[in-house]
């Protein structure tokens, strides 16, 4: 429980710092984008409880109750991709970025976020897009 905790401040002072300089894109007439600090907590969030459920061998990810439902949402999606990769054969899963979380009219949210697999042989960064219902992963692709 302490990890948990630990991880999940770490990545609430992370998302902290990063909230204050936001990362801005461009877009092809130049205008400035909306900032995505906001989405990179999510994954941060998100992230840690996943590395901490898939670390205590749980094999589906557990809804967390103190997490909005978007964070679980990028949780119960890292939690599956962290479960691909061991099958593969890998050692570690990380998250690179989420590019967006929807909600659908139908309950549904999906996440589309890019991670990278770690093997012995080397790694192999992927973007997927993963559809969430209920606190269940209903779909995952990736390429």
């Amino acid at each position: 429980m302490k990890k948990i905790a630990a991880s999940i401040a770490a990545a609430a002072l992370l998302s902290g710092s990063i909230a204050v300089q936001p990362v801005m894109a461009k877009d092809k007439d130049g205008d400035r984008a909306a900032a995505v600090a906001g989405v990179i907590a999510l994954g941060l969030l998100g992230a840690a409880v996943a590395q901490h459920q898939h670390g205590k061998g749980h094999e589906e990810y557990r809804h967390h109750p103190k997490l909005h439902a978007d964070e679980n949402a990028v949780g119960a999606c890292m939690h599956r991709a962290k479960r691909l990769v061991r099958k593969a054969g890998g050692h570690h899963t990380k998250l690179n970025r989420v590019d967006r979380v929807n909600h659908r009219d139908n309950g549904s949210t999906v996440v589309v976020f890019h991670a990278t697999g770690y093997y012995d042989f080397g790694h192999k960064k992927s973007k997927i897009r993963c559809v969430v219902k209920r606190h269940k992963v209903t779909k995952f692709d990736f390429t």
